[in-house]
């Protein structure tokens, strides 16, 4: 009932940002319900189930955490021992060697890298360790533990050591101890050969030509940080997990309070928005969320978990502005079926020389951001390593001394943060899209 109410929603969100198709599914109180939209793939037709795996992107990193937190319950590593004393022989780019960066650190984003970017390096085991091996160029943006920055190579380094420790390649040991004890069967790794029902994804976004991403051609080298596929019912026994005593069955998997601590903020990354051992924290109205989003080539996808209320949603699809769908689409049922709703904040004036605090062009490896302060009105034009096109204009709105809101377009109601804890005399830095950018 919950899901056929939220369906003109859904089919309208769907058009606007054209996505193929989608399936959602809401866990509460021990029962899963799902519902599915739209086609798997666009050429053969073929419509999306409510079992159709998708690309679930950086929800990868939490089965790597997950994974680490479960050994580090067991003794068999420490999180916060430096990575090069915890495994001598892994292979860690230059930038980190030394620099005291712990599990932790990677898990949380709290490394300082400036990393975002994957590329192909086989699929067989020594793929992951070939890729770190070509990362020698890849810089920091604050030491360890100084701030936070998203960063997608530090999972993969996280997964590597992992590897190391454990003396197994990377998916052999998450389907060992993550995968196989929550009997989660229709979870697994985008290369080939792939299970039946499997969604194709596509890269294009509104007015654009599809582009396909045939599943299965996603590279082993991105595995621990966004490599994986599931259904939104495994994705719900997933979270059921997390918002349990870590028990299955008679087993316990990983202790209550281990569990427990991967939702224990360790960095505050905007007045609304705090970040875990994995998970993201943020509070809508008087309800807590804990969530990690997924982006891959031609997949998006959502992982929502309200524990106090013992409830979570999956929201999985396979088009290139699937995010800004998942998002709407969140936003309507939290509202509607659980009264959770964002405050509008209400945007603030700036003088001149208080939005002077934010303007300038701003970059990091993977994303570029010009601030502009013209006519009273703050805008930015922008554009990311992700989407191949020219970028975006947005307006943006001030809505504390040191806090900008994206007013509209993708990322609607995103923060951007001014960070003068990384300011030195010669540049300042921002957080735009979860990353630390600096002024050129």
């Amino acid at each position: 009932m919950v899901l056929d109410n939220l369906t003109p929603i859904i089919e309208e969100s769907m058009e606007r940002w054209a996505v193929p198709g989608l399936t959602i599914g809401i866990l509460e109180d021990g029962h899963i319900s799902a519902a599915a939209y739209g086609v798997r793939d666009l050429e053969t037709n073929e419509p999306a189930t409510s079992d159709t795996m998708f690309g679930v992107g950086s929800i990868s990193k939490m089965f790597t955490a997950t994974t680490a937190v479960k050994m580090a319950d067991e003794g068999r590593l420490d999180l916060d021992q430096p990575i090069e004393t915890l495994a001598p022989t892994a292979t860690i780019p230059a930038a980190l060697r030394g620099a005291g960066v712990s599990l932790r650190h990677l898990l949380s984003h709290r490394s300082g890298l400036d990393g975002d970017g994957f590329a192909d390096f086989g699929d067989d085991d020594q793929a992951l360790e070939r890729y770190l091996a070509s990362l020698d160029h890849v810089g920091t943006l604050f030491p360890a533990g100084a701030s936070w920055s998203y960063a997608n190579i530090g999972t993969c380094i996280a997964g590597h050591i992992l590897s190391c420790v454990a003396g197994l390649p990377f998916e052999t040991l998450v389907q060992q101890e993550i995968l196989a004890p929550l009997g989660l069967s229709r979870t697994g790794f985008g290369q080939a050969p792939m299970p039946d029902n499997v969604a194709t994804g596509y890269d294009h976004g509104p007015g654009e030509e599809p582009k396909p991403h045939p599943a299965g051609t996603t590279w082993r080298s991105a595995n621990p940080a966004g490599g994986m596929v599931s259904t939104v019912d495994n994705l719900l026994r997933f979270a059921a997990f997390h918002m349990s005593d870590g028990k299955v069955g008679d087993q316990q998997v990983i202790s209550q309070d281990a569990l427990r601590s991967m939702q224990q903020p360790l960095a505050r990354l905007t007045s609304v928005d705090r970040w875990g051992l994995g998970w993201a924290i943020r509070s809508v109205g008087d309800v807590e969320v804990i969530e990690h989003g997924g982006w891959m080539d031609g997949y998006r996808a959502k992982l929502t978990l309200l524990p106090h209320r013992n409830t979570a949603i999956a929201i999985l699809n396979n088009g290139g502005f699937g995010h800004a769908a998942n998002d709407e689409i969140l936003a309507a049922l939290l509202e509607r079926h659980f009264g959770a709703v964002d405050p509008d904040p209400t945007p603030q004036p700036l003088s001149e020389s208080e939005a002077a605090r934010f303007t300038g062009q701003y970059r990091s490896s993977h994303v570029d951001i010009t601030i502009r302060h013209e006519a009273g009105q703050l805008s930015a034009f922008y554009k990311t390593a992700w989407h191949e096109n020219d970028g975006a204009e947005i307006g943006l709105g001030a809505i504390a001394p040191d806090e900008l809101i994206i007013m509209d377009g993708e990322f609607k109601d995103d923060r951007i943060v001014f960070l003068p804890e990384l300011e030195d005399q010669d540049r300042r830095a921002i957080r735009f899209l979860s990353r630390v950018l600096y002024t050129v």
